[in-house]
C-alpha cells in the first residue's frame, strides 16, 4: 500500500487555472522541481452532483508526488513515503 505524507509546496501550473489544468513544476522549501506527469484522473464523491477534484501523479526529480486540485483552484501536494 502506498502511503503519503503531506508537503508545504506551491504548485506552477501550466494554463492558469483554465481549462484542463496541468502541473508544471512543484516548489518545497524554495526548491523548484519541473514534474513530468505520470498519471490524472477526477475523483468524486459518491453524490451525484457534489464536486470532483483532479489528482495528478508527477515525478519531480527523484521524488513522486500527488496533487490533489480541488474545485475551488486550491491545492494540496503530498509525497510517496519511502522514497
Amino acid at each position: 500500500m502506498t502511503r503519503w505524507s503531506s508537503l508545504l509546496a506551491e504548485v506552477e501550473w501550466y494554463s492558469g487555472h483554465r481549462g484542463r489544468e496541468r502541473p508544471r513544476a512543484v516548489v518545497v522549501g524554495g526548491e523548484r522541481f519541473p514534474v513530468t506527469l505520470e498519471s490524472a484522473s477526477a475523483v468524486g464523491p459518491t453524490v451525484a452532483g457534489l464536486p470532483a477534484r483532479r489528482v495528478f501523479v508527477v515525478r519531480g526529480g527523484s521524488r513522486l508526488l500527488r496533487i490533489c486540485l480541488g474545485e475551488d483552484g486550491r491545492a494540496t501536494v503530498e509525497e510517496e513515503e519511502g522514497r
